[in-house]
């Protein structure tokens, strides 16, 4: 007789999982006693979906064989991933790490080169080289540490419309040349700034995409900041999978440097994915908790997006902190700690938020295909965030909310959407 023990079965089970039957649920799933084997399932599920989509739309260009015969050379996929060291981007991190690998135990070669740029601030408490581990658990990808203060040489930014002839020699000269100094203005440019490095980036490297760990709840949250912001009109450029172009305003006749006047400026092109975009933030939390040994936790640096566990193998929500004074809280913070509760309680109504804007779409003269074939000039970009202008719709924002007086000290004739305007001018 054998003496084997059988596996478990639904009988057995105190409260099975609601998709296998065959082990314990400990989590719960969307509503659904889940175990953690089917859970990490429906989450790589959801992002694998999302890469398939992307490699169709990044097929990279044949080249001819270098030997003269034979079947032409299809290069590798080159994908840049923008890492905060927070439990989404650190997920998605993992889950590509787990596509390579299973891509390549069916001998199907590899299906992208990765390489992972986390931006630096200037913090003393940072720590020397914040990537180590990172290193040492994905060996197949490349890790990049850029100072954030290199975004002040980037082309892409034109410092003529925030009154500067020059770039500034540092991010304490820049805020110290603008009117505005509050919380919300510093992180609103901040995170423009970063988004250009990482945009530069993927551009310079010639990379195929810019991926971002997005959650739905991300999404819906960037949803109602950027309104708040007066960015609205620019939503489907933010939100949505898609190009995203910026100018290089080095070559610019705008640009005091430019040697010939009458010269187009140069445009980029990126393609900018989020693949977790089908995913709430605390599914993520809970999976960088339950996916791994050890957990992707040790790799969580953020302090605003650390977690603990809470005994039974999952993640708690984030402890947010009492509040001293609204002042000190920036819109994005304000969005965090709302959808927080939101995403607790009604997870659906973050879904919707997110569903319902990525029905947007993006009507700007030719540029509703997402970017291509654009011929509109750089004027009809604001010179700090890059996105579309919308000058009906700014004009609506300055009419009804008034507008500073520092605006006619820094020039009329400002190419900044209304959004960039308030972060800039307070």
């Amino acid at each position: 007789m054998d003496s084997t023990s059988s596996p478990p079965t639904a009988g057995s089970l105190t409260k099975p999982c609601k998709k296998c039957r065959t082990q314990e649920a400990t989590l719960d799933s969307r509503g659904q006693p889940v175990c953690s084997d089917c859970f990490t399932k429906f989450i790589t599920t959801k992002c694998v979906k999302q890469i398939g989509l992307l490699g169709r739309e990044t097929v990279p260009k044949t080249t001819p064989n270098p030997a003269g015969h034979g079947p032409p050379v299809i290069p590798t996929r080159q994908y840049v991933l923008g890492l905060s060291l927070g439990a989404c981007s650190t997920s998605l991190l993992n889950l590509l790490h787990q596509n390579v690998e299973y891509q390549l135990s069916k001998n199907r070669g590899t299906p992208f080169d990765l390489t992972v740029v986390h931006i630096t601030s200037s913090q003393e408490d940072a720590p020397p080289d914040p990537l180590a581990q990172h290193r040492l658990r994905y060996p197949r990808f490349k890790f990049l540490t850029v100072p954030l203060s290199s975004a002040l040489a980037l082309p892409t930014i034109d410092w003529s419309s925030l009154a500067l002839t020059s770039p500034p020699s540092s991010l304490a000269a820049l805020f110290g040349s603008l009117p505005s100094s509050s919380v919300a203005s510093r992180t609103d440019i901040l995170s423009l700034l970063t988004s250009h490095l990482l945009l530069h980036h993927t551009h310079s490297s010639s990379s195929q995409a810019l991926l971002l760990g997005h959650s739905t709840t991300a999404i819906a949250e960037l949803t109602l900041s950027q309104t708040a912001k007066g960015r609205g009109f620019s939503l489907p450029w933010q939100i949505n999978d898609g190009i995203f172009t910026l100018v290089d305003y080095s070559s610019s006749s705008s640009s005091p440097s430019s040697s010939s006047p009458n010269e187009p400026p140069t445009k980029y092109e990126i393609l900018v994915y989020y693949p977790l975009r089908d995913v709430l933030r605390k599914e993520l939390v809970t999976y960088s908790a339950v996916t791994a040994s050890p957990p992707l936790t040790d790799l969580i640096l953020t302090k605003q997006e650390k977690r603990s566990g809470n005994g039974n193998g999952t993640a708690k929500a984030p402890a947010v902190s009492a509040v001293v004074n609204h002042k000190d809280l920036s819109i994005e913070e304000v969005m965090f700690r709302y959808f927080a509760d939101v995403e607790e309680n009604y997870p659906s109504i973050v879904a919707n938020v997110a569903r319902t804007t990525g029905k947007l779409v993006r009507l700007l003269g030719t540029e509703a295909d997402g970017g291509r074939n654009s011929s509109s000039s750089s004027s009809s970009r604001c010179g700090l965030c890059s996105m579309p202008m919308d000058g009906e719709g700014d004009q609506r924002w300055r009419g009804e909310l008034g507008t500073a007086t520092e605006h006619d000290k820094i020039g009329k004739a400002t190419r900044l959407c209304y959004g960039c305007e308030r972060s800039t001018l307070g």
